[in-house]
């Protein structure tokens, strides 16, 4: 029964109980006497995007890279691949464009794509789906969602090109200028 007191009186796991708590849940207005040792000042049952654990007094945000989407448990989730999970989320939220999100991702919105590559799709999680840049394009910072920066005339860019100039880029590209 959840409202017995446990041995230890401590707060049972799923439940926070103020200091002064006695009761191992502390839930307000449950009817329990006040006498025999037993009383409620504030607690409850721990809410979403929180854990709590035995004794617990107040209750714990889930940590980045995890969540909690249920009442009453003492202990958070992993945040899923192709997602990323902030302090006190009750929910994963889908990796951005630019973005991979391994599993664990935290409120950085998982890592940015480097620079080189671009990424046009929700929800990946490992950095080999981010996409070379096109074929005289090229990408010159991380997080790049699109292949859009076009080289410069005189000059031509492989896949993968960090620069419109002819340096050699990162991702197996590079580029150069164009020799008549």
């Amino acid at each position: 029964d959840p409202l017995t007191a446990s041995t230890d009186l401590r707060c049972m796991a799923g439940y926070y109980c103020q200091s002064g708590c006695i009761d191992p849940m502390c839930l307000v207005d449950r009817g329990l006497p006040a006498s025999a040792g037993v009383y409620t000042v504030i607690g409850g049952d721990c809410p979403i995007g929180t854990y709590c654990p035995n004794g617990t007094a107040t209750p714990i945000p889930c940590a980045e890279g995890t969540y909690n989407p249920v009442i009453k448990q003492a202990s958070c989730i992993i945040c899923p691949n192709g997602s990323w999970c902030g302090l006190g989320f009750s929910d994963p939220i889908i990796c951005p464009l630019g973005h991979y999100c391994p599993a664990g991702s935290g409120a950085s919105m998982g890592n940015l794509c480097p620079a080189g590559t671009y990424n046009a799709m929700y929800g990946i999680w490992n950095v080999t789906s981010c996409q070379l840049c096109d074929g005289g394009k090229y990408c010159p910072i991380d997080g790049m969602n699109a292949s859009t920066n076009s080289c410069y005339a005189g000059y031509y860019c492989t896949q993968g090109a960090v620069s419109p100039y002819g340096r050699l880029g990162v991702m197996g590209g590079d580029a150069g200028p164009c020799w008549v």
